[in-house]
């Protein structure tokens, strides 16, 4: 057989995955998982009840928004850009200021944290919050150098309500003394008193009370701080929340609230003293600023006088005003010359005609005769359309116009004159303006400097005047710097050990353990164990299956389910033989090595087939000539040492099989022993004479077992195979090597052993379990039927059901 077809047997027999026997595998012994889920559980349990437990505790702080409700002294300096956004806090500046070293040496100091103090218990110390311990000690040398360097376990045992003893064994240090008595120790003098307590109730128990070194329990509590911001990403707000571990959730809580509590205090005392500041730089400038305010009033005053002005803006302001009024007249006054000049020259060129009126002209007696003397032009030349000069009417109205016309340019002369009079007035007048104006910027830069000068200091002056009210009104009433949004609280639960965390690992753990080592046992192992596991690499039919039993022989009217595996072995094999016309039926047994039981089976069988119900006449033939076991088997070799056997019927053609059978009172069926061992057995079968003999047996029995040797490494039984009827193939669970079943595979396969049907044999044992036939083969052949020992677990470990299959 190719080995590829062998491992795609496996691959196949891997691939039909059946859940309910992996569940069945595993749960047959779930006395394991249940004693593993015990054992780790209990454990669990003892780890919790003797494990320190640490609780969280937090608390939330916002820091108020300054930039609207500034401090007096703050908007101050920022109004004086002396201090820059100065009310707006940081978050991530006020949380490096949180956890500080600063910070934490005055909670440190406040809660006298570098002394610790347990209290013995039972089973486990447990620490006490300072305030809650019974006792107190008091280090009477408190100077920064020696606290750095303190470092002491004392062990105190309370003797009675006003006695103690003390000791520090690393530094051999032990006295008693009484409660409130000065004691000179390694960290040097100490008093021990009671603390509020009567201490009759612990008498005998048993503190630690533990010195550390100053800064290490600083820096050791500020690790333990954590700070930040709420919000996410770039979106942070102001709210604060700080947390921390610890052993003692009363202890946590202490030193978050007195952080907090240190925190605003700094924060107050720092605007305290900003304030202090503030208020002596805006008395200082004032000193100045009212001298200076003094010196700008005098300058302006004096300026005044000198200019004889009492207000240069509003005088300076009449005075444009009045030149652009002569300039607008001056404008008025040359257009009526101009319009003067427009009339002479029309009269004086276009007489007896008719005049412009209302050209503009502002004299009304002039615009009065325009308007006569056009009626009078008029007047005439209606006359003339229907008479002549001649006419004394025309001629009057000559006279008329002509007299008119001179009064009308006698008028146009005097208003001429009277216009350029006053023109010349306004220019007179906007000289004298004009110098004035051009004074003026002089006079105006310099009253605005003075001006501006003394608008400078006069508003300083007022600005620190109201600083200085805000700050004395800020000093008396200086804010909090945060408002406390949640104080510091923790939950009764304890974060680690985490209780229901612990269980659920315990218990996987538990479960894991036994399933892990169960896993690697099923996975190591490459034994068959099955009749499933026979068949899908086989392929070949199954004729019966034969349980575990201690017991060797099946007895008369034995109703064990070993006696009752071979009957059905017995009633299988008539199935297999019903097509099978010979009067003696050749039953051949053989395996794929030694060891799995062939001999056990042949015995047995023989016993259950000429039992006393059947009365079948059996003989027992030890055809396994190399290694011959069936007398050993039946205890019956001694007392047949003598009896000739198949090698000497082989060998002597003389011999007939009557001289080869031999009775025994003590079974009920004939045995054919092997004979003498022969250094050729090969050639001793192929010679005819063992085909003889089972031919001299036809007729004589109605069954024939014959025991043969085991297939793998000799060809003894192939020699013989001929003669079979029915070849029984004997595997051994939990014995055989899978990848030895490619042997029944290729002979089923390839038929050389007729009508083979396999039997499955120690069904249900355990690994190593035998059946007491601890014997085995021999002759250098390099197989040997040994009985299989069991490791040392297996003697704790129950049977797998899937093997009972």
């Amino acid at each position: 057989m190719e080995k590829s077809d062998l491992y795609n047997s496996f691959e196949e027999e891997e691939n039909n995955f059946n859940l309910r026997e992996v569940l069945e595998q595993y749960l047959y012994y779930w006395k394991w998982f249940v004693l593993g889920f015990i054992i780790a559980i209990a454990g669990a349990y003892i780890y919790l009840r003797y494990s320190t437990p640490a609780y969280m505790v937090s608390s939330k702080i916002l820091l108020l928004d300054e930039t609207n409700s500034m401090s007096g002294e703050l908007a101050a300096l920022q109004d004086l850009s002396i201090l820059s956004d100065g009310g707006k806090a940081n978050v991530e500046d006020q949380i490096e200021i949180l956890k500080s070293r600063r910070l934490m040496t005055e909670v440190v100091t406040q809660l006298n944290l570098n002394i610790q103090y347990l209290r013995e218990g039972r089973f486990k110390t447990t620490e006490l919050l300072n305030e809650s311990s019974p006792i107190k000690l008091k280090l009477l040398e408190q100077n920064s150098t020696l606290k750095d360097t303190l470092s002491s376990n004392f062990l105190v045992k309370i003797i009675s309500p006003t006695e103690y003893e003390i000791k520090e064994e690393e530094k051999g240090f032990k006295t008693i003394a009484k409660f409130g008595n000065r004691i000179k120790s390694p960290v040097g003098e100490i008093i021990l008193i009671p603390n509020g307590e009567n201490l009759n109730k612990n008498v005998n128990d048993l503190f630690y009370i533990r010195v550390r070194p100053f800064m290490k329990v600083v820096e050791s509590y500020r690790n333990k701080i954590q700070a930040e911001a709420t919000g996410s990403g770039t979106r942070k707000n102001n709210v604060i929340t700080l947390s921390m571990v610890d052993n003692v959730k009363a202890k946590a809580v202490r030193i978050i609230d007195e952080l907090v509590t240190q925190y605003n205090a700094d924060a107050v005392n720092d605007k305290k003293r900003v304030g202090e500041k503030t208020a002596k730089f805006i008395n200082e400038r004032l000193d100045l600023v009212t001298a200076d305010l003094k010196g700008a009033d005098e300058d302006v005053k004096e300026f005044k006088s000198q200019n004889n002005v009492t207000d240069l803006e509003t005088e300076t302001g009449i005075n444009l005003q009045t030149s652009a009024q002569n300039d607008s007249k001056l404008l008025e006054y040359s257009t009526q010359l101009n319009l003067v000049s427009y009339m002479n020259d029309y009269l004086n060129s276009n007489s007896n005609d008719l005049v412009p009126a209302n050209i503009g002209l502002n004299d009304v007696a002039i615009n009065t005769s325009t308007q006569k003397y056009n009626e009078l032009i008029l007047a005439r030349e209606s006359m003339l359309t229907h008479s002549t000069e001649k006419n004394p009417i025309v001629q009057n109205l000559n006279q008329q116009i002509n007299d008119l016309g001179q009064s009308l340019k006698t008028s146009l002369n005097n208003y001429k004159q009277t216009t350029q009079i006053a023109v010349n007035n306004i220019k007179r007048e906007g000289g004298s303006i004009n110098s004035k104006i051009s004074a003026f910027p002089n006079q105006e830069k310099q009253f605005r400097d003075l001006s501006r000068q003394q608008q400078i200091v006069e508003a300083i002056y007022l600005f620190l005047l109201q600083k200085r009210e805000e700050t004395e009104i800020s000093n008396a009433a200086t804010p909090s710097k945060i408002k406390i949004v949640d104080t510091a609280y923790g939950n009764d639960t304890p974060i680690s050990p985490k209780k229901n965390i612990i269980y659920l690992g315990a218990a996987i753990l538990g479960l894991i353990i036994p399933f892990g080592f169960l896993y690697t046992r099923f996975l190591l192992d490459n034994k068959v164990h099955t009749r499933k596991e026979m068949e899908a690499v086989v392929k070949a039919p199954v004729i019966g299956d034969i349980p575990t039993s201690e017991n060797t022989f099946i007895e008369q009217n034995d109703r064990s389910v070993l006696a009752e595996a071979f009957r059905i072995l017995r009633t299988n094999m008539s199935f297999y033989l019903s097509g099978n016309k010979n009067e003696t039926k050749n039953i051949f047994i053989t395996s794929t090595i030694s060891g799995e039981g062939k001999t056990f089976i042949a015995t047995n069988l023989s016993i259950v087939l000429s039992s006393s119900t059947t009365k079948n006449r059996v003989l027992i033939i030890e055809a396994d000539i190399r290694s011959p076991k069936v007398l050993d088997y039946l205890n019956i070799k001694n007392l047949m040492s003598n009896r000739k056997g198949i090698t000497h019927f082989l060998m002597d053609e003389d011999l007939t099989i009557e001289d080869i059978i031999i009775k025994d009172s003590s079974y009920a069926f004939d045995i054919i022993s092997a004979g003498v061992l022969a250094p050729n057995p090969s050639e001793l079968l192929m010679n005819g004479r063992f085909q003889e003999m089972i031919s001299q047996a036809q007729g004589k029995y109605d069954y024939i077992v014959v025991d043969t040797a085991p297939v793998s490494l000799v060809t003894d039984t192939q020699l013989i195979s001929e003669q079979a009827d029915l070849f029984i193939y004997v595997t051994r669970a939990n014995y055989l090597d899978k990848r030895l079943l490619n042997v029944p595979r290729e002979l089923y396969r390839d038929k050389k052993l007729p009508n083979m049907a396999m039997l499955l044999n120690d069904v249900g044992a355990g690994r190593g379990y035998g059946y007491g036939y601890g014997y085995g083969y021999g002759y250098g052949y390099g197989y040997g039927y040994v009985q299989q020992k069991k490791k040392w677990y297996e003697k704790f470990l129950p049977e797998n059901p899937l093997k009972r299959k």
